[in-house]
């Protein structure tokens, strides 16, 4: 009797001590975070209409396949952008991205969520926009104001039909020259480094639903014409045969877009080397170096890009040298009826190319994290670019030049 006692003791004072011990374990979570940690609770969500969602701290976390379900039903969709106004949203990547790859982030920040959760140990295109994103302006503390458009709240007198304006961006870059290009590993000790360089611009709108524009160099699209999440509008250089350390290009590329969100339209430089010298495609080349940034963030005039392994690690010497120039948005209903008809003169004249010549581009599709079975919503199609401009007195400046 006094044997199973003293036993039964010993794993008692055992437990005990077990208890103490996890206790006096040290959290993972930094002690700044950890301390932020009382100004927000999660809760589930159920509707926009339930008691949670009026509390102030509260913050609403969705997989990335939910909030694109929600967003399917017009007054969800308009009661989630009223909600994202005044409180917190997070989005995290689907269970199903075996890879871990991203999503595109612009998908949701075009819905006003403020986080964006993504894989940060997959260097991808979506965390480039979202590197990108926050490292925006002169802020380093880790916060970046939204556009205006997803900030205020809206007028009673707008209701909630009332369609986002659309906009033309336009903006030019001259791709000088390069500097020190790395040289990939899968070289051989014989094999040259051929480089050309490939523009791509991304905007927040649905597919097919924003028309673009492009001049200069040689137009990689895999839908010339159109624009939107999935399908960024693509251009190239010229190869620069046998030359990575300081190849010249000298090529201008011109590039204009309908968007109902100008202030998410982003841009990427790929360095490629052409494995032969002569052809361009993802299976004939191979990846040197990217850089990604926000329009809106671009200083304008002669600039030396830095650019990026595909770890996201900055290489010390390697550079694009550039000449930038671009324009504030420009509403469409106010262009002069003739200029915007010959900015959609080019569009078209592209799609019609598209059309009778098999893309270049068709075994490039480089954009994984883009859910290609994505629908898209009734209100948005109905929002898509009205062909028939509005005729304004108002006429805008030419072109940059």
């Amino acid at each position: 009797m006094s044997s199973a006692t003293e036993d039964s003791d010993g794993a008692l004072i055992s437990m005990h001590n077990e208890k103490k011990k996890r206790r006096r374990q040290k959290s993972k979570i930094t002690k700044p975070l950890s301390d932020l940690g009382i100004y927000t609770r999660g809760y589930k969500w159920h509707s926009f209409s339930s008691l949670e969602s009026r509390k102030y701290n509260h913050v609403y976390s969705f997989a990335e396949r939910a909030f694109e379900s929600i967003c399917q039903n017009h007054d969800n969709k308009v009661s989630l952008e009223a909600h994202n106004r005044k409180y917190l949203t997070r989005v995290y990547p689907s269970g199903f991205r075996l890879r871990s790859s991203n999503f595109d982030p612009n998908k949701f920040w075009r819905r006003g969520v403020q986080m964006a959760a993504l894989n940060w140990q997959t260097y991808d295109i979506g965390m480039q926009m979202n590197q990108a994103m926050f490292a925006a302006g002169s802020d380093r503390t880790g916060y970046v104001l939204k556009p205006e458009s997803l900030r205020l709240p809206r007028l009673e007198s707008d209701g909630p039909k009332r369609k986002m304006e659309r906009r033309l961006v336009r903006f030019a870059v001259d791709v000088i020259s390069a500097q020190q290009l790395p040289r990939p590993r899968t070289l051989g000790p014989e094999d040259s480094i051929n480089p050309y360089v490939e523009i791509e611009m991304f905007s927040a709108d649905d597919r097919g639903q924003s028309l673009v524009f492009g001049e200069g160099g040689m137009d990689a699209s895999a839908r010339s014409g159109m624009s939107g999440i999935g399908y960024p509008h693509r251009r190239r250089t010229k190869i620069e045969p046998s030359n990575g350390y300081s190849p010249v290009f000298n090529d201008r590329f011109k590039l204009s877009l309908e968007t109902k969100y100008p202030d998410l339209v982003f841009v990427r430089w790929t360095v490629w080397s052409s494995l032969d010298g002569r052809s361009a495609g993802n299976s004939n080349s191979v990846q040197l170096a990217t850089f990604t940034a926000k329009l809106t963030s671009l200083s304008q005039g002669y600039r030396y890009l830095p650019l990026y392994d595909g770890s996201g690690d900055q290489y010390l010497f390697s550079t694009l040298f550039c000449r930038i120039s671009k324009e504030d948005p420009v509403p469409v209903q106010r262009l002069d009826l003739e200029e915007l008809r010959a900015e959609r003169l080019g569009i078209f004249r592209q799609i019609g190319q598209s059309v009778f010549k098999r893309s270049s581009s068709t075994d490039r599709e480089k954009d994984h994290y883009a859910d290609r079975s994505e629908p898209i919503s009734p209100e948005d199609k109905d929002s898509s670019p009205n062909l028939t401009p509005t005729v304004s007195t108002t006429s805008t400046s030419s072109f940059l030049q």
